[in-house]
């Protein structure tokens, strides 16, 4: 819950050494203060960010703790008799103090002479401090998922924006749009594990056959937790650019290009085996109402955001698609002469390609479970069956499709969905 307070607490007393060093040095008229800020912002760029990042779940863990914890409840009100400051207010002074940083150092310096050799170094270090606070606020929403995070124009001051090319803010709003969705899209991975996996493991009693159970999640969720290893790479990487380069990321193209050329048979493998997938949900859906029912509840979870199992599993289709459209956007924010044009348009045609793969197999899977589904339904008259070996791997439709048909009878015409396997030949000589 305090996360590294202690860190934060060693950094603001060696902040605070300094001070005093400076008034023994300079007092009753201290001269110069800024530099002393200049000297420490590196020393507060590595505590700050982490801890007041962190208070939202620490936050929620305390009330957690409250609710469930009587002796807890007792003993932080028996800590209120001695100060009744209450310990939430206490998690957030790091944060608040902060945000006074630039407020006080502005003060300073307005009152401070033009000529003074004080003014440089103040102005530094407010920027600095801003700068901070804006680190913070990064790490914030970087740990939170993205959740209610502001976008780039929002983070970055104007005086900045207008420092360089429209093209150019457009293209650092974009980057940071790929951040956020990356974020939001690793958190619905991880989420696949704790809304589905664990639960359909470890319910009691089991909504699955615990002789069947592996079977299944393989057969539905098959390698999503590679995938979620190799999303969750990129996020890091990116995540470690953006607090590195904030405002101005220089290139994404490096982690980009590493994430496609190594997920390539990751997301090819998922993406083909989709459609099995899929009919084993539904089947599972359809013929067991106790799982039925785990996954309706589910979507109530406020994580799941109302959004049913299918969505989860249907995640990374769609998401190499935003790529490729986010990237093709980036591109043409890009200034020709910048590295990202060759490299950008590398990762696009390696997407291209990995989509254009990836959709072959699933419809050869898709093929292949229309063929199960029609074993299924299809039902014979009196006489009329015939053994069309529809489980046999090799077997293929070769055209499916709604015709009009005229038996020459009374009836005249009518509809009628008529499927070709690939061996009526066989059959017809």
């Amino acid at each position: 819950m305090f996360n590294n307070i202690s860190e934060l607490r060693r950094c603001n007393r060696r902040l605070l050494e300094a001070l005093a060093i400076r008034k023994r040095e300079q007092a009753p008229l201290i001269q110069w203060i800024g530099d002393v800020f200049v000297a420490n912002a590196a020393d507060l760029r590595n505590a700050y960010p982490a801890y007041v990042s962190h208070l939202e779940r620490a936050e929620k863990r305390l009330q957690e703790e409250i609710r469930s914890n009587d002796r807890m409840r007792l003993f932080l009100e028996d800590c209120q008799e001695e100060d009744p400051t209450p310990l939430q207010q206490l998690l957030h002074l790091p944060s608040k103090r902060l945000a006074a940083y630039p407020k006080i150092l502005e003060s300073i310096l307005h009152e401070t002479e033009r000529s003074s050799p004080d003014c440089d170094s103040l102005k530094e270090a407010i920027q600095l401090m801003r700068r901070l606070g804006t680190v913070t606020l990064l790490r914030t929403i970087q740990l939170n998922g993205g959740k209610g995070g502001a976008s780039w124009h929002e983070l970055v001051s104007l005086e900045i924006k207008q420092s360089v090319p429209k093209k150019e803010t457009q293209r650092q709003a974009i980057i940071f749009e790929l951040i956020q969705t990356e974020a939001d899209y690793v958190r619905d991975l991880e989420l696949i594990s704790t809304l589905f996996i664990r639960p359909i493991c470890t319910i009691a009693p089991p909504i699955i056959n615990r002789e069947r159970t592996s079977e299944f999640i393989q057969a539905v969720f098959y390698n999503i937790n590679e995938l979620l290893e190799y999303n969750r790479k990129l996020l890091d990487d990116l995540h470690a650019m953006q607090r590195e380069e904030h405002p101005f990321v220089r290139s994404i193209s490096v982690p980009m290009l590493d994430a496609a050329l190594n997920w390539r048979d990751a997301y090819m493998e998922y993406i083909t085996h989709y459609p099995i997938a899929l009919y084993n949900l539904e089947e599972e859906i359809a013929n067991n109402p106790a799982f039925r029912q785990f996954v309706e509840e589910a979507k109530d979870v406020p994580e799941a955001r109302k959004l049913d199992i299918r969505s989860f599993i249907n995640r990374p289709i769609p998401r190499l698609l935003k790529y490729e459209l986010i990237l093709k956007t980036m591109l043409s924010d890009t200034p020709p002469d910048h590295d990202d044009q060759a490299e950008l348009t590398q990762i696009i045609d390696i997407l291209k390609d990995l989509s254009l793969t990836s959709e072959q197999g699933a419809v050869a899977s898709k093929r292949k479970v229309d063929l199960w589904r029609y074993s299924t339904d299809l039902i014979f008259g009196p006489g009329d069956h015939v053994q069309l070996e529809l489980g046999d791997e090799t077997r293929m439709i070769v055209h499916a499709s709604q015709m009009m048909l005229n038996p020459r009878a009374v009836t005249g015409w009518g509809e009628v969905f008529v499927i070709l396997f690939d061996h009526y030949r066989e059959w017809y000589e």
